[in-house]
């Protein structure tokens, strides 16, 4: 079957949600933060409790906490539940890994 001379041969793109990871590095007070929460519906994992100056510029939600357990645990339920978070931050990461390997435990 032929199609017709004016018909559009075109069609719209699919829409697949699409995931990315982004790993942010500078030094203190460059705007990490900042501009992650600017990232769409983010929820924060906080380590150090540096989310206390953002909560007024931004909506977010957060998990205040250094303990791996209660880390993975929020983790496993951000993948496993039904929410609107969209974008999740470990801010910031390097207390996170300095934890990891202070406890010996392996988290991924």
């Amino acid at each position: 079957m032929t199609k017709e001379k004016n018909e559009n041969p075109f069609q719209l793109a699919a829409k697949i949600p699409k995931k990315m990871k982004v790993f942010l590095w500078g030094a203190a007070g460059t705007g990490k933060t900042t501009l992650a929460l600017q990232f769409p519906s983010p929820v924060v994992i906080d380590l150090e409790g540096g989310t206390d100056l953002y909560g007024d510029r931004t909506e977010f939600s957060v998990l205040k906490t250094i303990d791996l357990a209660e880390i993975k645990g929020a983790l496993a339920w951000l993948k496993a539940e039904q929410h609107s978070y969209e974008t999740v931050i470990i801010d910031p990461i390097t207390i996170f890994g300095s934890n990891a390997r202070l406890t010996g435990r392996r988290f991924f």
